[in-house]
């Protein structure tokens, strides 16, 4: 008796299991289902997307930083520039016909810079000093509002 009540808890398990299916018989699905997604950003900023496979996907972004539009199957995905030094994440959410949402999410790195250099130099009276740098987004030099001081960018210094 024993082993008949096995074998058919075995084979419900089994049927239970098979008969799950992403798919419903009316051709609708039941959870998103992504095919590629490219949302991976420097500090620069850009515009990247996430192709689905799912029909009528709605998007909505965590973050106001990270701005989403949808045409068809595309979600596309703009980021602003990340003018700090830290790392930032959104989380895009998508859902369809009211099943749960699936969440992406969109990373951004800070603005990466390296002093590779620093000289000074000694003239008629004033001293110049120079840094140099790379960075991975371009710097500006804000306004000084001392006279003494100047300050400007050349090239990479």
């Amino acid at each position: 008796m024993r082993k008949v009540y096995y074998y058919i808890l075995s084979m419900f398990i089994a049927v239970m299991v098979f008969a799950c299916s992403d798919e419903t018989t009316d051709g609708s699905f039941r959870r998103v289902e992504v095919a590629s997604s490219n949302v991976t950003f420097t500090s620069v900023g850009g515009s990247g997307e996430i192709i689905v496979k799912t029909p009528n996907v709605k998007a909505t972004s965590s973050e106001s930083w990270c701005q989403i539009s949808m045409s068809g199957s595309k979600v596309s995905v703009t980021v602003e520039p990340n003018l700090s030094l830290e790392e930032r994440t959104a989380v895009v959410y998508m859902t369809t016909d009211g099943m749960a949402d699936y969440q992406i999410p969109v990373s951004q790195s800070g603005v990466k810079m390296k002093a590779i250099g620093m000289r000074a130099l000694d003239g008629s009276g004033e001293t110049d000093v120079k840094f140099v740098y790379e960075a991975d987004y371009p710097l500006e030099v804000a306004e000084v509002e001392d006279s003494w001081l100047q300050a400007t960018i050349e090239g990479d210094c």
